[in-house]
């Protein structure tokens, strides 16, 4: 139940201990760091895919109830960026689909629904222009997705029968994709 945090400027590792887990197994499954606000992020996958933050300054936890998965990206301007599966449409309708989030409130402030909402990988760009992701390699779920954040198009493309997953890939560096 505890998570190391490093300082890299002096090498020491402090351990913080996490709040205990609610229902289900503890463990993370993607853990994130918002350098610029100072906080790592958590999700608690088998415990009902809710996010922790851990402030770093401080050592205080918040927890957050989330929207559906358990893999995530944090964009440069600090939104978080995760495959959410229970926003509803004004027909009640379960929309499954990308959501960015607010990183101070967990709040969903964007959804884009998606033809096929298995997106396991993602990534966002350096820029923060573009969100992509590609489904787990499985029968029936060979796409790929990305997003044109300015515009709000969403690609998807379809690989056919190969089988293939996202594999923690990413986008160039340098930032210039805006």
């Amino acid at each position: 139940p505890y998570q190391g945090v490093l300082d890299p400027r002096t090498g020491i590792v402090k351990e913080v201990k996490m709040p205990p887990t609610r229902g289900g197994l503890p463990g993370t499954h993607t853990v994130m760091v918002d350098n610029k606000r100072g906080w790592a992020w958590y999700t608690q996958r088998w415990a009902g895919s809710y996010f922790v933050r851990l402030d770093i300054a401080t050592g205080e936890f918040k927890e957050f109830d989330t929207i559906g998965g358990s893999n995530f990206q944090i964009a440069p301007d600090g939104s978080i960026w995760v495959r959410g599966r229970d926003k509803l449409d004004e027909q009640g309708k379960v929309i499954q689909g990308v959501y960015r989030i607010d990183p101070e409130t967990a709040e969903i402030t964007d959804v884009y629904p998606l033809k096929n909402p298995i997106p396991y990988q993602s990534a966002v760009s350096a820029a923060g222009r573009f969100w992509a992701g590609a489904s787990p390699p499985s029968t029936g779920t060979n796409t790929a997705e990305m997003l044109d954040i300015r515009s709000g198009k969403m690609y998807e493309v379809n690989s056919g029968d190969r089988m293939h997953g996202g594999g923690r890939g990413g986008f160039e560096p340098n930032g210039k994709d805006a």
